[in-house]
């Protein structure tokens, strides 16, 4: 279920939103799939200035027409699968997507931070993704997917998990990340063109 759901837009302005639902963990009032901003088959959409805590909180998708030009920005995150690339389906492919200066605050368990979800099967071609000044907070999984700059993941259960097609490589950079109290530190790298790693403190 959406809370919003800005599908086909052109051009679009969303922010000075607050949505909050129980996470799908809750022991009492689970609420699954429950989306809190998802941009599908748009282009030139800006999200700012907006807190959200919702099962999948934010989310750029594609199922029939390409996605392009999306901004989220200036955003708290409380729990869910935060900052979200794709799903079982992005079949239109996702060009030129940025998520920048967010503070994600989650419950723990399996709340995630950067997330790509593309299926080799039913996607397009996904590229020029960035996550750029992330805060990371409390999170089972700090990263998972494709270009990331300057984030700082203070608590979570594991590091990273980047895992790409042998016969099409995740491209991108890593630079400028920091892990401090991270339960599990073992990032697990495979199929990734490491062309440019670097400034990568693992301490914790």
């Amino acid at each position: 279920m959406f809370n919003i759901g800005a599908d086909t837009l052109t051009n679009a302005h969303i922010y000075n939103i607050n949505i909050t639902a129980p996470g799908s963990e809750d022991p009492v009032n689970p609420s699954h799939n429950t989306d809190g901003i998802d941009v599908g088959n748009s282009v030139n959409v800006l999200v700012e200035n907006s807190h959200i805590s919702t099962d999948v909180a934010i989310l750029a998708n594609s199922g029939w027409r390409q996605v392009e030009n999306i901004t989220f920005r200036n955003l708290t995150i409380g729990h869910g699968h935060g900052l979200t690339i794709g799903a079982d389906y992005a079949i239109g492919g996702i060009r030129n997507v940025t998520f920048t200066n967010i503070v994600m605050t989650g419950s723990g368990g399996l709340d995630t931070g950067p997330n790509v979800i593309v299926s080799p099967e039913h996607a397009g071609l996904v590229q020029d993704i960035t996550y750029s000044n992330i805060q990371l907070y409390n999170v089972g999984y700090c990263i998972t997917g494709i270009v990331f700059n300057n984030i700082v993941c203070h608590t979570a259960n594991y590091g990273w998990n980047i895992n790409g097609l042998s016969n099409s490589p995740i491209q991108g950079s890593i630079s400028s990340i920091a892990f401090a109290n991270v339960t599990n530190l073992y990032p697990t790298c495979q199929n990734y063109n490491d062309s440019a790693m670097g400034a990568i403190d693992f301490s914790g």
